[in-house]
Formats: structure tokens, C-alpha cells, sequence
């Protein structure tokens, strides 16, 4: 009889590669009880560096979210250092990515959060360990274990966004085969419609003016609903059936220049101003023409959700090899967990529900990220998108794919 071996598994084969030995789990026991007296002020600087990054601090709602954060840390460092190493501490750990793509935090900030931590451990290692064996196989087993919580959760970070986007993928084909169904039945009859009220229009001048201007009335809000049904279908068929990105080189903050001029008349018809905060030009590879469709949906919903007398702040800038793109209002806010992304879903009473999730779609295929954050008085959507340096091989006009 041959005995069967099992598999190695994906914890076992990173504790191998690394090297990460019972001499490391023994150091690392050892030191948990002076570590664990220092707890707070490794949680405390963690917090302290992702206020200074306003995209990363966008995930966190209030302060009774960092509170409870904080405690959940201090819970992943208790573990950290006691263990046991084994397959359900890899499973804990393996939630903590899946949970990075439901908040949506950009992946880059793991590698920037991971290394506050391990500078923090490795300085409170140096100030408490007099014996340098023992402090630099202490310093070894932190580095080892660091690298390994770093790769499960960029690992399943990755798995969790594969399903994400297969997810949706599958939901935006069925909606694609639908969208084609209900634009062949809706077309016909409300174009027919549409010319009938025409026609009842121009007999109603025969009529006698009384007659005409109540049943002109009733023509005009029946063409009326027709032009929302209608435009909920192209809206349905621009969501369902996207045509592919013509990238070009293009300057964003002219993009949204023309956007905002374009939109300052009807902010003004509303009662609210609209402003585009100053900057300088930021290069991207985009679909010009779906990048304003993305500030149009999004200054208009400002505009729509903004009190009288209220500005509509847009800004613009580049940081950390993207271009960053906010939209503020100073209306009553949105639900924090509001599946506000999601086709269908709208606030307003005559919402399509598909502005929003058009705007996810064009920035996802950007290779982008979208957000918001929320409270009474004021709302503000951001965006970013990867910055692009200009090549010989790109011409501003004409590139496409």
C-alpha cells in the first residue's frame, strides 16, 4: 500500500518559500506580551498615515467605523504574534482582501499600509530586544510573516475581484441579450405614438380654441412621457451595450471645462453655481466623449441634489500616477450603503437608476475607480483614473481601439 500525500496547500508552500520556521513562530510567541503593551501605538500610526491619503481615507465613513477598526486591528496583531500559524489563520487573513474589493481601497495601498506596520514592529523589536541574535531572528520572523499576510491578502484581493467582475460581467450580458428585446418593442410603438400626437395636433386647429388648448395640454405631457421612455431606453442600451473605448491623448481638465460650461446655464436655471476649481492640464488615454458623459451624469445629479444658493464644486488633480476627479454637492446626502452604482437604483422620483451605474461602467473600462462618501449637507463622488505620458505612437486625434 502507498501512503497517499496530500496536497501542499497555498499557506504551507508561502511559509516554505519564505522560510517562516517554528524557530520564528518560538521568537515571535516570546515577544508578544511586550508587543502587544505597544499595540496601540502601532494601530495609532496606521490610522495616523491613512488620514494623510484622501482616497484611502475615503473608505472610512465616521469615527465609530475607526473605532471599531482600530479594535479589529489590535485583534489581527493579538493573532499575529500568538498564532497558531495554521490553516484558520490563513482563512482569517483570507478575508481581509475580499473585504479590500467590497470597500473598494485601491490595491496600491496594502504595499504602503504593510510597510507602517512592519516599520513600526521592527523599531518596537530594536527598542526592547538587548540580545542581537535573538532581536534579528526576531526582526527575520517579522519580515517572514509580514510578507506572507501581504501575499494572502493581494492573493485573495485578486480571487475576490475575478468574481466581482465575472459577477457583473454575467448580470451586464443578460441585460445586454434583454436591452436588444426592449428596444425592438419599445421603439416601434412609441415612435408610432409619438407621430400620432403629431398628427392630433395638427387637427386640433380646426378645433374650437377652448377644445384645442385642453386637449393640446394633454398631447403635450402624453409627448412628454414619450421623450422619458425613450430616453430610458437609449439609457438602458448605452449601459447593456457599451461600444468599445476610442482612446486618445486627451487633456481632462478641458474635458471638463466644456462639461461645466455646459452645464453652467441649467445650474443657474436651478438657483445653484457651479465651479471648476483651478489646476493645471492632466493627460490621459481616454474615450473623450464617454469621459464627459461621466462629468455630465455626475455634475447634473449635484446640480439636482444641490439647495438654492448652494455651489457645485468640481476639482481636478493629479496625485500618485492618477488623475483625480470630484464632484461636491451640498445636498442631503446619500446612505452610505446605498447601491448607488447599481442599475435601477435611484432616489429621485423620476430616476432612470442608470446614470450612475453608466458612470461605474465607463470609468471600470477606464481601468479606474469610483466612489462617494456622504453626509447631510454634502456628497462628493471621486474618481480616478491612471495618468498617461505622452508616446510617438499615440496620436491625440485619431488613436483608437
Amino acid at each position: 500500500m502507498f501512503e497517499q500525500i496530500m496536497p501542499e496547500t497555498t499557506f504551507e508552500e508561502l511559509k516554505r518559500y519564505v522560510r517562516f520556521t517554528a524557530a520564528d513562530e518560538a521568537a515571535l510567541r516570546a515577544f508578544a506580551g511586550t508587543a502587544e503593551a505597544r499595540f496601540t501605538r502601532v494601530v495609532d500610526s496606521f490610522y495616523a498615515r491613512l488620514e494623510e491619503h484622501e482616497q484611502a481615507q475615503a473608505v472610512l465613513k465616521n469615527p465609530e467605523q475607526i473605532a471599531r477598526l482600530k479594535g479589529t486591528m489590535r485583534s489581527w496583531l493579538d493573532l499575529f504574534f500568538h498564532g497558531p500559524w495554521d490553516e484558520a489563520y490563513f482563512q482569517l487573513r483570507s478575508r481581509i482582501g475580499r473585504v479590500h474589493v467590497k470597500i473598494a481601497l485601491p490595491q496600491r495601498y496594502m504595499f504602503g499600509a504593510m510597510n507602517v506596520i512592519r516599520l513600526e514592529l521592527v523599531q518596537i523589536a530594536s527598542e526592547n530586544v538587548a540580545d542581537p541574535i535573538a532581536r534579528d531572528v526576531l526582526i527575520g520572523a517579522l519580515h517572514k510573516l509580514l510578507d506572507i499576510e501581504l501575499a494572502i491578502m493581494l492573493e485573495t484581493y485578486r480571487e475576490a475581484l475575478v468574481d466581482v467582475r465575472t459577477q457583473r460581467a454575467e448580470r451586464l450580458a443578460a441585460l445586454g441579450t434583454m436591452a436588444a428585446g426592449l428596444a425592438h418593442e419599445l421603439r416601434n410603438p412609441l415612435n408610432a405614438a409619438h407621430l400620432q400626437l403629431n398628427v392630433a395636433r395638427r387637427r386640433l386647429t380646426r378645433a374650437p380654441s377652448s377644445e384645442a388648448e385642453a386637449a393640446g395640454s394633454a398631447i403635450e405631457l402624453a409627448q412628454s412621457e414619450i421623450k422619458r421612455l425613450a430616453g430610458l431606453v437609449d439609457d438602458f442600451l448605452r449601459f447593456a451595450k457599451p461600444q468599445p473605448l476610442r482612446l486618445a491623448l486627451v487633456d481632462l481638465r478641458s474635458t471638463a471645462e466644456v462639461i461645466v460650461e455646459l452645464m453652467v446655464p441649467e445650474a443657474r436655471a436651478a438657483g445653484v453655481a457651479l465651479v471648476l476649481e483651478p489646476g493645471v492640464p492632466i493627460m490621459l488615454e481616454m474615450d473623450d466623449e464617454k469621459i464627459k458623459q461621466v462629468l455630465f451624469n455626475l455634475v447634473r445629479n449635484a446640480i439636482e441634489a444641490s439647495p438654492l444658493g448652494a455651489t457645485v464644486h468640481v476639482r481636478i488633480e493629479a496625485r500618485s500616477g492618477s488623475a483625480h476627479l470630484r464632484v461636491e454637492d451640498k445636498g442631503p446626502g446619500v446612505d452610505k450603503d446605498a447601491p448607488v452604482f447599481e442599475p435601477f437604483f435611484t432616489s429621485k422620483e423620476h430616476g432612470t437608476g442608470l446614470g450612475l451605474a453608466i458612470v461605474h461602467r465607463i470609468v471600470m473600462d477606464h481601468g479606474g475607480s469610483v466612489g462617494f462618501e456622504s453626509a447631510p449637507g454634502r456628497t462628493v463622488f471621486s474618481i480616478s483614473l491612471p495618468t498617461a505620458v505622452a508616446s510617438p505612437s499615440i496620436n491625440p486625434s485619431n488613436s483608437h481601439r
